[in-house]
């Protein structure tokens, strides 16, 4: 039995004060309960976009991962 949750994400949002990415999704495809997982991004002297996706994809692999939102997506992201 598979206990990780299915997550369908909707779209995202980057607040500055703090760093800060909040994810907005759906548990399983015909969920219409949206929820919210914000994400604290602790930014590091002189780290990069990329540096700062892997570490997200690393720590919220769940929400974060590859197959759900596109690496490249991300990194435009965090590099506003």
């Amino acid at each position: 039995m598979n206990d990780i949750p299915e997550v369908h994400p909707l779209n995202f949002a980057l607040k500055y004060n703090p760093p800060t990415l909040v994810l907005h999704y759906r548990l399983g495809k015909d969920q219409t309960q949206e929820f919210a997982h914000p994400v604290k991004v602790f930014l590091k002297e002189r780290a990069t976009a990329a540096q700062i996706v892997n570490e997200l994809v690393r720590e919220e692999s769940i929400y974060f991962s590859p197959n759900l939102i596109p690496r490249e997506q991300v990194t435009r992201r965090t590099s506003e």
